[in-house]
């Protein structure tokens, strides 16, 4: 049904979000027996973003179906071909699947780019936490913890403060961090919708 759809799409958001991949594949499996299209672009842009960083990134660590992977490569080329056609709502979101898809720093500081001019403070954490992952696997702490400063600042500006306190767990480094004067902000457009994460 469409509530199942929609329902599996914020909860796809989450999971992506807090890294919780058993909750990712089980979404994957629901949300890719829906049609890509969608009468209401907003709700089609916030499905489609986060399947596709969904699946490209569960791909790098287990085998994915045939049917999966194509599903992929659709949304991935289909954000592409926006992009080219001037899209501004969907040139973050490429970028931020091609970071993933690609995993370098490089591709990681164009999408964190593009989302911060953009204003959808939630890609430019979750860019920001997996470019620091990454340096944090190719032992570049130093790097590894100016990036990861950075997503707590966006998930803090964005209200995910539930995010905010899992990561100073996490990393002690950041238990000293403040915010100065948070906002709750969620990235509501035209284009896309978010959902904001709070504690408490």
């Amino acid at each position: 049904s469409m509530a199942v759809r929609d329902v599996s799409t914020l909860r796809m958001q989450i999971a992506f979000i807090l890294g919780d991949d058993e909750s990712m594949d089980k979404m994957i499996e629901i949300l890719v027996t829906y049609p890509l299209t969608d009468m209401m672009v907003a709700r089609q842009h916030l499905r489609l973003s986060f399947l596709g960083l969904a699946i490209l990134t569960r791909g790098k660590k287990v085998k994915l179906t045939k049917e999966v992977t194509a599903v992929g490569k659709k949304i991935l080329k289909r954000f592409s071909v926006l992009s080219r056609a001037g899209s501004p709502n969907a040139l973050p979101v490429h970028l931020c699947l091609k970071a993933i898809q690609n995993m370098s720093v490089a591709a990681f500081d164009k999408a964190i780019e593009a989302s911060g001019a953009a204003n959808m403070l939630h890609l430019e954490a979750v860019m920001n936490e997996r470019c620091a992952l990454l340096l944090q696997d190719k032992g570049h702490n130093a790097q590894m913890q100016e990036y990861l400063t950075k997503a707590v600042q966006s998930y803090q500006a964005w209200g995910a403060h539930a995010k905010v306190a899992n990561l100073k767990q996490q990393h002690t480094f950041l238990q000293s961090y403040k915010a100065t004067a948070p906002k709750a902000k969620s990235t509501v457009s035209s284009a896309g919708t978010s959902v904001v994460f709070s504690k408490g």
